[in-house]
């Protein structure tokens, strides 16, 4: 089948509706996005906070560990996914010191306050590994998670 100029396999249009019919079903379905630091004029934390609730967006992706947006996250109802960055994965699967100080000042931090930043999930890397890197962190993700894990259930 061809949709907008492209191949569809029949399989993946079945997908694609049974997930819609399940949303439908539902009633609602969570909005996420993205929220990158690197701009040239930014909001304030804050601000972004309240357009993100009036707008009922209710989970976020931040790339790294940000201060001012995490704080500005407090008590906001919003999930946050958390990524450690890519330039970070070498040191932290090496050094258990490191690892824990990361979880300390990067999480415990936040979801231990008395108004707390919803952490839900964290993402080992903050960006996908094209082939640009030529695997140089893939080692880090796939070897050393269960490592991550373990420090961080302790």
């Amino acid at each position: 089948m061809k949709i907008a100029g492209l191949l569809v396999p029949k399989v993946v249009l079945l997908l694609l509706l049974l997930l819609l019919s399940v949303i439908i079903e539902n009633g609602e379905a969570d909005i996420g996005v993205n929220w990158g630091t690197y701009t040239i004029e930014g909001k304030p934390p804050t601000k972004v906070v309240e357009l993100l609730k009036q707008n009922n967006i209710s989970k976020v992706k931040l790339f790294d560990v940000e201060p001012n947006i995490m704080n500005a996250l407090k008590g906001s109802g919003i999930d946050v996914m958390v990524g450690i960055p890519n330039g970070m994965l070498s040191l932290l699967s090496s050094s258990p010191k490191a690892a824990r100080s990361w979880v300390r000042h990067n999480l415990i931090a936040y979801v231990s306050a008395k108004t707390p930043t919803n952490i839900r999930y964290v993402a080992v890397g903050n960006e996908h590994f094209p082939g640009s890197y030529s695997g140089k962190f893939q080692s880090y993700v796939c070897q050393r998670f269960s490592t991550y894990r373990k420090r961080w259930l302790r």
